[in-house]
């Protein structure tokens, strides 16, 4: 290799450095905050989608999910806008009803979709067990452990 294509080359990578160096400073003024600084520490998982609840209100915890376990918030919370956009909303916002009726039939993809409590049960539940399943650290998987009782 002569030493013209060596400046080339040298040339192209610190061009390159630069730009990721810049690209970074750029993403940080223009979204300073860090996501544990947006996060609520713990939620009162009180849906207004049940017009009385029958069981002990869970209390979530966003560090424990998204800081400790480093789970994606797209994971739950998964309104599409575009294809690299995702709305953070409410659960109950695209699931609307609180628990399906016992004489409605529908297939497990159309009650999660419409319904809090197989959403957030599937979501939760089905997570936790896979963990479980994997023999790593998990969270609860039975009824009180999350619908704890005073």
């Amino acid at each position: 290799m002569n030493k013209t294509s060596m400046r080339k080359t040298l040339f192209v990578v610190l061009v390159v450095i630069t730009m990721i160096l810049l690209g970074g400073f750029f993403i940080n003024i223009i979204y300073p905050e860090k996501v544990e600084d947006t996060l609520q520490p713990n939620i009162i998982m009180n849906s207004k989608v049940y017009p009385k609840h029958s069981k002990e209100l869970v209390i979530f915890s966003h560090k424990k999910h998204v800081i400790d376990n480093q789970i994606e918030c797209s994971i739950c919370h998964h309104k599409k806008i575009e294809d690299t956009i995702w709305k953070h909303e409410n659960c109950e916002v695209c699931h609307k009803e609180g628990s399906k009726p016992i004489k409605l039939k529908l297939n497990k993809k159309e009650r999660i979709k419409r319904f809090h409590k197989d959403a957030m049960h599937t979501l939760c539940k089905v997570c936790h067990l896979n963990l479980k399943k994997q023999k790593k650290p998990t969270g609860p998987t039975r009824c009180n452990d999350c619908h704890k009782k005073d």
